[in-house]
């Protein structure tokens, strides 16, 4: 059972000639035009059963209204406040609970530092927040829960946001970001001052200088050089009514959550909807984490007292206070994050300074090592080269000893050798002397003199075997440097040796003398021959003072070496 129009609706195409609005002759006037449209389009054709455009319309209402379709009015342009029209959709108003800057007692107010993760919620913000959320979600409190959540970018919003998703169980699609609308009144060059004592003098100078519209440039805080907007109440009155003709125009029949980042924002929009005027804002100031439920016209009204509570008037009186003391010193304001980074500064210059000290006190140390290991080094080399020196002294002492014990013995030999032959002639002569009296004496002189000759000989072997020991330590010398020619000198001794021997035998005369000159003769030419050897034997290289040039290279190597680690 299709629904079909009645046959007294029902038009047919217009005929190429006629001059309806589909079918315009292009030589006809405007006005002529226009007339003629008109008249067609109000023109019914019985004939053919066709309606104009207006009946048609007109039908379509008729039938809209017949089946019960009543549409409601469209609802475009700005919200106009006061709001006491009933709006398209339910508002919930909460701040976002305590951020980490608020509990180091810092205002923040500058929207381009909102974002920091300084600003996320702190401990007790994340429990606040969660409060919140058992309320919204109790079903026992009568409240309904949101269907949209709209946040700022401030971090401790986001976090708040987040937390309310979580524990509502809202889609991330429904938790959407504000990028303007919800940003706070920011306070200028007070900006990032201490909460406790900013923020009164605020309030005051609202209540007495902001006016019922928020608009008196007294109350509009110093500007500030970081760029922080210096704002009055009226300059975010523009914000909050975009913010809600958005929701107006977005959404309908929905609960909208709208999360601000401080609370003089919704505390703000409240006075907005309800009419209240702007200077009394902050009474109706909203704590961190709370939530403000249904907010409309009617619920603002019911909770505004006509004249302020104690705690608030007693904050006013404080804030005024402040607000004088914070205008005397307006060139000299100094905010909190400035006064921290100078701290962080001074401690940073300090603790630079101790790290260049203990620095300083390192290479002294070091260099004090350093020299400490140089002069005991200095030291060890001295005692090292004085020890080398008295090594080197006492070696040349002992060369020099046994070449002096060389030099000496052939002659010492020879002296001796020739002693020995002096006194064996001596003896011999004193025989012969002898026997001449043993003739006289008789028998007994001739037993004494037998046994004086017996000594006499016994005297001239050992004088022989003297020399003879002589002749052997002057043959040991040799081998360290004498000419092997020195090996005649046996044959030489041998025959002196045999002449001593012979001696007593010789008979006493000329004979005698020339034996004498014959043995002193040898002696003198075995002492030059002696000299002689030792004489080449000192002239032959021994490789000494190789030693002694190397021992003196390595001490100035030493010393050069020393020179140049210093």
């Amino acid at each position: 059972d299709a629904f079909v129009l009645p046959r007294s609706v029902t038009r047919s195409r217009p005929t190429t000639g006629s001059s309806s609005s589909l079918g315009v002759s292009r030589s006809r006037p405007r006005s002529q035009e226009a007339s003629n449209n008109d008249e067609d389009n109000n023109r019914t054709d019985n004939a053919t059963g066709t309606l104009s455009r207006t009946e048609f319309i007109q039908s379509l209402g008729v039938v809209s209204t017949s089946l019960g379709i009543n549409p409601s009015p469209a609802s475009a342009g700005l919200i106009q406040f006061p709001c006491n029209k009933p709006l398209a959709n339910t508002y919930h108003l909460m701040r976002a609970g305590q951020s980490l800057l608020a509990a180091e007692d810092i205002w923040a107010t500058n929207p381009l530092f909102l974002t920091n993760r300084e600003c996320a919620l702190s401990e007790l913000g994340i429990q606040q927040v969660e409060e919140a959320c058992r309320y919204l979600n109790d079903p026992s409190t009568g409240v309904s829960a949101p269907t949209i959540v709209r946040h700022s970018l401030a971090a401790n919003a986001i976090d708040t946001a987040n937390i309310v998703g979580r524990d509502l169980r809202l889609g991330r699609d429904r938790l959407v970001p504000e990028f303007f609308f919800l940003d706070p009144r920011a306070v200028g060059l007070w900006d990032n001052l201490p909460i406790s004592e900013a923020e009164s003098a605020v309030w005051a100078m609202d209540a007495d200088e902001a006016g019922p519209y928020g608009t008196n440039p007294s109350s509009r805080p110093p500007p500030n050089e970081d760029g922080t907007p210096a704002e009055t109440l009226s300059d975010q009155v523009p914000r909050l009514r975009q913010l809600l003709s958005a929701c107006e125009s977005i959404y309908s029949g929905d609960t909208v959550l709208l999360i601000f980042p401080d609370g003089t924002g919704p505390a703000l929009l409240s006075c907005l909807i309800g009419g209240i005027p702007l200077y009394r804002t902050h009474e109706l100031e909203v704590k961190a984490g709370e939530v403000r439920i249904n907010v409309n016209y009617e619920s603002v009204r019911a909770i505004m007292r006509d004249k302020p509570s104690e705690e608030y008037r007693a904050a006013i009186e404080q804030g005024r206070e402040k607000l004088k003391a914070l205008r005397a010193q307006k060139d000299m304001v100094v905010n909190v994050k400035d006064q921290r980074y100078e701290k962080e500064l001074r401690e940073e210059e300090a603790r630079v300074a101790e790290v260049a000290r203990k620095k300083a006190e390192k290479e002294e140390a070091k260099v004090a090592e350093a020299a400490r290991k140089k002069a005991a080094k200095e030291e060890a080399e001295r005692l090292r080269r004085e020890e080398m020196s008295k090594k080197v002294e006492r070696e040349r002492k002992e060369k020099k000893e046994r070449d002096d014990d060389v030099d000496t013995t052939p002659i010492v030999t020879a002296l001796v050798g020739a002693g020995a032959l002096g006194v064996g002639a001596s003896f011999i002569g004193q025989d012969e002397v002898k026997d001449e009296v043993t003739e006289v004496d008789g028998v007994t002189a001739n037993g004494a003199v037998n046994a004086t000759a017996t000594s006499n000989a016994t005297t001239v072997a050992n004088s022989t075997a003297t020399v003879e020991s002589a002749k052997e330590e002057t043959t040991v010398q040799s081998i360290n440097g004498v000419p092997t020619s020195e090996s005649k000198d046996a044959s030489t001794d041998t025959g002196v040796t045999a002449t001593t021997q012979s001696a007593p035998s010789s008979p006493a005369g000329a004979d005698s003398f020339h034996d004498d000159d014959l043995i002193v003769s040898t002696s003198q030419d075995r002492l030059e021959r002696a000299e002689k050897a030792m004489q080449d034997y000192m002239d032959q290289d021994d490789g000494g003072d190789a030693w002694l040039n190397m021992l003196s290279d390595i001490m100035v190597d030493g010393a050069d070496a020393d020179e140049d680690d210093t």
